[in-house]
């Protein structure tokens, strides 16, 4: 009889066989808090190969969970799941923070890390504009912001969100902004030299005067197609305080 034998998922999750369905096929339990049934051939059973929806199969985070969101069914589906895991790997994944060091500090909202909340919340918020692709931005609406969750997020052209990406800067100083050899500072936004300046004040306000008229004229041309919230949150941008944020 194999009804009561225990065997572990590959992330270790505790499962035990509560009824034989013949000779290869047993109906598992796994023992977490969700107790969620899975029929599965004994084999398999033997060497873990049962999927768990609440094991934290991403970076030991993120879960799929049991729901209606699917993760590779449709075209959707995987977007949905692309973008849910690339955001928790660029949070939790140590080669990705290592790549991307403005991520260093960043992480998920507890909601988040459930797929089927994740995927509630992007569907729900999800357009498209011509062929841009559409990214998850979590800077627009509260500047400097590392917490990714659905308060704090917006879905954004990736246009848009390019404007607000921190740049890692080895000087510690904000984007844009560099200092030369003759202690003075240099501006520069997009490709474009905005001059020198004896100050980090004063570079930083050329710098923050470009951006603004370019996230004014940003907003502008996308405004009939792109959510309301969005707009507004481009219109009311405030360029950083460069003492609290850099000094």
């Amino acid at each position: 009889m194999r009804i009561g034998e225990i065997g572990y998922t590959k992330f270790g999750t505790p499962m035990k066989i509560i009824r034989e369905v013949d000779r290869i096929y047993v109906e598992a339990e796994f023992q977490d808090y969700h107790k969620i049934h899975k029929i599965t051939t004994y084999r398999n059973f033997k060497i873990g190969q049962i999927k768990n929806p609440y094991d934290r199969s991403v970076c030991k985070v993120g879960y799929t969970g049991d729901g209606k969101y699917k993760t590779h069914q449709t075209i959707m589906d995987k977007k949905t799941h692309d973008a849910w895991e690339k955001m928790i790997k660029r949070c939790y994944k140590e080669d990705e923070r290592n790549m991307h060091p403005a991520y260093a500090n960043c992480y998920v909202s507890d909601v988040w890390h459930d797929f089927q909340n994740f995927s509630e919340w992007y569907n729900e918020n999800y357009y498209e504009i011509g062929k841009e692709r559409m990214h998850i931005d979590k800077d627009i609406l509260y500047k400097n912001n590392n917490f990714y969750s659905p308060e704090t997020c917006l879905i954004v052209p990736q246009r848009i969100n390019a404007m607000f990406i921190r740049q890692f800067n080895p000087q510690n100083l904000p984007n844009g902004i560099r200092q030369i050899d003759s202690g003075e500072f240099t501006a520069m936004y997009n490709t474009d030299n905005l001059g020198t300046f004896d100050t980090i004040e004063e570079a930083m306000n050329v710098y923050n005067g470009e951006k603004w008229n370019h996230i004014k004229n940003v907003a502008e041309e996308y405004k009939p197609v792109i959510p309301d919230k969005l707009y507004l949150a481009l219109c009311n941008w405030i360029p950083d305080d460069t003492i609290r944020h850099f000094n």
